[in-house]
């Protein structure tokens, strides 16, 4: 799935992941600088009530792995931004997590 630039781009992209009838973007490696712009962030919080439960499961571990990754300087990435984007993974995985608590058992 191609990054988007800001504004406009990424609103597309946003919309394009949360209308893909088969989500084949979940668990597809990224880039830092694309997960650096929450557009899949956002998609997985659009999305989290209709996620399987493999896609939950997947889901959090891009997550936990991208927040791994931003725990050290990122080339291209300040440290502002690596600041919000780990308060916005930690977010969006909790939220993912309680779905996940609510709907998969085993």
């Amino acid at each position: 799935m191609p990054a988007c630039e800001g504004g406009s781009d990424c609103a597309s992209l946003l919309k394009s992941l949360i209308e893909s009838p088969n989500r084949s973007w979940v668990g597809q490696p990224q880039l830092p600088a694309d997960h650096a712009t929450g557009t899949r962030l956002f998609a997985y919080r659009a999305l989290r009530e209709r996620l399987s439960c493999p896609e939950l499961s997947t889901a959090r571990s891009e997550i936990e792995d991208a927040s791994a990754t931003f725990k050290a300087p990122v080339a291209g990435i300040s440290a502002t931004q690596a600041k919000r984007i780990l308060v916005l993974n930690a977010a969006v995985n909790t939220e993912l997590r309680a779905e996940q608590e609510r709907r998969c058992r085993g």
